[in-house]
């Protein structure tokens, strides 16, 4: 197992008395009777599809890491599929479909704990933003005055109250904040160019939003706040100028999405003291990558790369950079794939040990929802050390 994870997140124990006592407790407990080292491992879980289902994906993980949602259906990701949620089991849960229309919803959003999910879904209308709960179920939004009817929710805050996405106003495609208290908030969109804007992801409080608007640029990357408005967030150095968010931390200061580069399309992170910053891309293929979400505190990032042949599960960290998050669970954590490659990394929970996207079987010609476990440092330390310790009295007994 390689130290890169392991050793990256235990530099932060500053009271090495402290922590000897705590390894040397820990160890005790792994050797008493009845202790699971299991219970604390690293772990893939491939989510299932509703019945009858062929399909499924994971597009957002709550801040929790307790429940995963996104789609089950048949075919494709793109069409006639079911919003699904995924929380403490493997078995999709159906979220429904407003009334009127056909069969075809996704989920695209969730709050922290799980209980409230946000997505589009067909109606009698067309398509309809809808917001979720287990007393309410489907309730499906509206959409902002004027134009014609058309909407979508992305993102919700962390206690289920605000709610952002895209409608169609008098004006076009705008951005949105909706409340039950106040309804639909219009969000404008950036100086210049057609108008046009979506909202994609919202900080906890719902105070701060960031999407795409169209500028005189082209599409840009925006953060909004109740104080400043919506402000342009610009794009990566040497490239045509078009940047899309994708991905927010909890408070709603660090950004993360794609930009046209010198390289090609190109994932950044995004603060208001670096400006946007390229991550770079996987070795190998053609140049081409997305940051899709972020931890809480902005120091892991995962998305999609290219690598020598396929799209590649990504994710980065300050210390290390972009790589391939399957040899990231193989090698670092130890995690058996099964056949399964981690093609997409669509979310990460606030404190960064739960991930989530889509995974493919080839030989089994299989696409499915993913929730990949990377334990917090005491667990994968412990785990580490006891399986050193085991390993090592095998020797000795084999001598």
């Amino acid at each position: 197992m390689s130290d890169g994870i392991l050793s990256r997140k235990c530099a932060r124990s500053a009271n090495p008395k402290a922590s000897i006592i705590g390894w040397a407790t820990a160890l005790a407990l792994i050797f008493a009777p009845g202790y699971s080292v299991a219970a604390g491992a690293p772990a893939l879980e491939i989510l299932g599809t509703l019945p009858a289902d062929s399909i499924s994906g994971a597009w957002r993980i709550s801040g929790d890491g307790s429940t995963a949602v996104g789609l089950s259906g048949q075919g494709s990701i793109f069409q006639n599929q079911n919003a699904a949620r995924w929380s403490g089991s493997k078995i999709a849960e159906p979220l429904g479909e407003l009334a009127g229309g056909e069969v075809d919803s996704t989920a695209f959003g969730v709050s922290f704990d799980g209980s409230t999910v946000v997505g589009r879904s067909n109606s009698g209308n067309g398509d309809e933003a809808f917001i979720w709960t287990q007393g309410t179920g489907i309730v499906g939004l509206g959409d902002l005055p004027g134009g014609t009817f058309g909407s979508a929710a992305f993102g919700v805050s962390g206690d289920g109250m605000y709610v952002t996405g895209t409608g169609n106003s008098d004006n076009g495609t705008e951005a949105f904040r909706w409340s039950s208290a106040g309804g639909f908030e219009p969000l404008g969109d950036l100086p210049g160019g057609s108008f046009s804007s979506t909202g994609g992801v919202i900080s906890t409080d719902g105070s701060v939003i960031a999407g795409t608007s169209v500028g005189d640029n082209g599409s840009e990357a925006f953060r909004w706040t109740e104080s400043g408005g919506m402000q342009g967030l610009g794009e990566l150095d040497g490239g045509s100028s078009r940047s899309f968010t994708q991905g927010m931390s909890a408070d709603g200061t660090v950004i993360v999405g794609f930009s046209n580069s010198a390289n090609g399309r190109e994932a950044f992170r995004w603060t208001e003291s670096t400006g946007m910053v390229g991550l770079g891309d996987l070795a190998g293929g053609q140049f081409s990558s997305a940051a899709l979400d972020v931890s809480d505190d902005g120091s892991i990032i995962v998305g999609w790369g290219l690598d020598e042949a396929n799209i590649t599960a990504l994710f980065w960290d300050e210390d290390e950079g972009v790589r391939d998050l399957n040899l990231v669970a193989m090698n670092e954590l130890g995690i058996d794939l099964g056949g399964w490659r981690l093609a997409q990394a669509n979310s990460i929970s606030d404190d960064g040990n739960i991930i989530a996207g889509f995974a493919i079987n080839s030989s089994a010609g299989q696409l499915r929802a993913f929730k990949l476990t990377i334990p917090e440092p005491q667990s994968l330390l412990i785990m580490s050390v006891g399986l050193s310790i085991v390993a090592r009295r095998r020797r000795r007994k084999s001598r």
